[in-house]
């Protein structure tokens, strides 16, 4: 699990270009134990942007999801202090996660996951 702050992880959000930029239909978040950043999927090595993680830290973990997800992600964002505390959290099913999970303040986001390059670190 992440935690950013609201604010960061809209920044991160908002970097996404818009599909017609894009050349595929994933963006990457790498959990690194300090920051949660963002890339698109063809350019992984390209970083949109990143957030300095807050609070509690879990291993580390990386995964691709649909960048449409992210639409919905940010319209909630929206609505929150800027200072609120965002947790980013995969669910692992078998060898890769399944799901990612955006929970913050007892309500919770979950969408599906495209691909996992690396399984996290225990």
């Amino acid at each position: 699990m992440a935690t950013v702050t609201a604010m960061d992880l809209l920044r991160i959000v908002e970097a996404i270009p818009p599909r017609r930029a894009r050349a595929s239909e994933g963006v990457r978040l790498v959990y690194d134990q300090v920051h949660l950043t963002m890339s698109a999927e063809e350019r992984p090595d390209e970083a949109l942007a990143r957030a300095e993680a807050v609070g509690y830290r879990t291993a580390a973990w990386e995964l691709t999801m649909y960048a449409v997800s992210t639409i919905a992600v940010r319209a909630w964002l929206l609505e929150m202090e800027a200072t609120t505390r965002v947790d980013v959290s995969p669910f692992w099913g078998g060898p890769g996660p399944v799901l990612v999970v955006f929970t913050a303040g007892g309500a919770s986001m979950q969408f599906p996951v495209i691909a996992c390059p690396s399984t996290p670190s225990v």
